[in-house]
């Protein structure tokens, strides 16, 4: 397994670990808008257990299911100091 970061040109940088030139483990993805996801990965793809930055600075922790979000488990809201439980 491989570690680093990798500039995806349009699209943003991902950081972390990779099996077979896939991200694989834990690993952050940072869009070019300021969106951010840090957790799991399989195959390239978020994987389970995951947290997303949106531009606003809300916190939000999901899970994740072959790239697809299944559900949110709970919302933060920077600033606001508000807690949403899903």
């Amino acid at each position: 397994m491989l570690e680093g970061v990798c500039y995806w040109p349009g699209r943003g940088q991902d950081e972390g670990q990779c099996l077979r030139g896939w991200r694989f483990g834990q690993g952050v993805r940072v869009w070019q808008d300021g969106r951010k996801y840090e957790g799991f990965w399989a195959d390239g793809k978020e994987n389970g257990k995951g947290k997303y930055y949106d531009v606003d600075g809300t916190m939000r922790i999901g899970i994740w299911n072959d790239g697809e979000r299944v559900k949110w488990l709970y919302e933060w809201r920077v600033g606001l100091g508000r807690l949403k439980l899903f």
